[in-house]
């Protein structure tokens, strides 16, 4: 940049190293793990964030970024890259809205806000509820997109199709001119596998008590990986019981 601008009179070499495999963001979640961060956020805003991660499988910053105008009810479709912006190689698909999600979009304008606010990001809340779930440090927001990944296609749903869904692009041939979003064919397997999903979340912990992680049932205070203490003093204020075999005392 500098021997482009005429500040200096020659570039040095520098030699390009190939980057090797960079691993995910945030380890994969089990369904427990996701329902015990869904019923235990102490946040509305969050709890929406969990579910719309999930049921759309998009990126933290698309969900924080939507606007109830790129819901679009009528077609069952929610255009994740918002009217004007370009596309980046973090591309960001249309995907079906599943039914779920249709209860869970708030008054807008913005998708997730607090106090009439558009929240652009939700790392506060999400140290909390970590913590409140007994959770490590590896469990990140972009958690909830790998345990999709993995959760389509251990459902069976084709590859091509959790490709689309996720934003991937496909080598040699496009999946939106296969498959246009109006297509009634369209990501049909991945979106009923997601409903399914979101289901299984947000069922009542009175009809299905949540079974938190082992370490958060062991009864010691030793400090998580993140700071987070044992639950053993913290369920009484969430109002949830752990599953035990003294349950019935």
């Amino acid at each position: 940049m500098a021997y482009k601008k005429g500040i200096i009179q020659g570039a040095p070499f520098i030699r390009q190293e190939k980057v090797g495999h960079v691993p995910p963001k945030g380890r994969p979640l089990s369904v427990e793990e996701l329902r015990a961060l869904y019923h235990l956020a102490d946040k509305e805003y969050l709890k929406r964030f969990i579910l719309w991660m999930i049921g759309t499988a998009g990126r933290p910053d698309a969900i924080c970024e939507l606007n109830l105008s790129q819901i679009d009810l009528e077609h069952g479709l929610v255009h994740l890259n918002p009217p004007g912006r370009e596309q980046t190689k973090k591309y960001r698909p249309s995907v079906k809205l599943p039914p779920t999600l249709r209860n869970e979009m708030g008054e807008g304008p913005w998708l997730i806000m607090y106090k009439k606010k558009r929240v652009k990001e939700v790392k506060a809340a999400w140290r909390r509820v970590r913590a409140a779930a007994g959770l490590d440090g590896a469990v990140q927001p972009y958690s909830l997109r790998h345990t999709v990944a993995r959760y389509l296609r251990a459902s069976g749903v084709p590859a091509w199709e959790v490709s689309a869904q996720l934003g991937h692009k496909q080598h040699g041939f496009s999946i939106t001119e296969i498959y246009a979003p109006f297509d009634p064919s369209y990501l049909s397997a991945s979106s009923i596998a997601l409903e399914k999903l979101l289901a299984e979340i947000i069922v009542p912990t009175n009809i299905r008590p949540l079974t938190l992680p082992e370490r958060c049932q062991n009864g010691d205070d030793a400090q998580g990986a993140d700071g987070a203490k044992s639950l053993k003093g913290m369920v009484g204020g969430t109002r949830f019981e752990l599953v035990t075999p003294t349950m019935s005392t």
